[in-house]
């Protein structure tokens, strides 16, 4: 929902009230969805009242239990001292905190499961084509070079989950 109040703030000027009216309103009608939704992660933004409900979680909290877990696997005091890790300890700390499980799959690639959800969550491709491709639009569209350090949510089918 940040994003709805970005686009529209951005595209059309429409002053913070409005933009926290359909905010709040996107919200309330995420409750009468016609199917279950277990899990909203809930992104504190403007600072108004909000009703929670117990599928809520608070993205702050989240964040801080996987960081608190992150440190404790790269046996670092803090976030100073992860950033300062070398690539390959900063890599084997985000393993040991959310390792990936291969899924035996056929054709081209390989696709790798977290513990937590059981939800395919990234795609190893045996052939150069397609990352090829990624790598041209990262530094072309993004201007993204190697010193950057990148995570997506989501797979190459789409996106999965977005902040609110």
């Amino acid at each position: 929902m940040r994003e709805l109040g970005l686009a529209l703030e951005r595209e059309r000027g429409t002053a913070p009230e409005v933009i926290a009216e359909l905010r709040t309103t996107v919200a309330s009608e995420l409750a009468n969805v016609g199917h279950d939704v277990s899990h909203v992660i809930v992104v504190r933004y403007t600072g108004n009242d909000i009703v929670e409900h117990s599928r809520d979680s608070w993205s702050h909290d989240l964040v801080a239990k996987v960081e608190a877990e992150m440190l404790a696997d790269a046996k670092v005091a803090d976030r100073a001292g992860l950033d300062g890790l070398d690539d390959n300890a900063f890599w084997q700390a985000v393993g040991a905190t959310i390792p990936a499980v291969p899924l035996r799959l056929t054709g081209r690639s390989s696709s790798f499961t977290p513990r937590f959800n059981g939800q395919t969550k990234g795609v190893v491709h045996t052939h150069g084509g397609w990352l090829a491709g990624v790598t041209h639009t990262m530094r072309t569209v993004f201007n993204a070079n190697q010193d950057d350090c990148l995570y997506v949510i989501g797979t190459r089918a789409g996106l999965r989950a977005s902040p609110i």
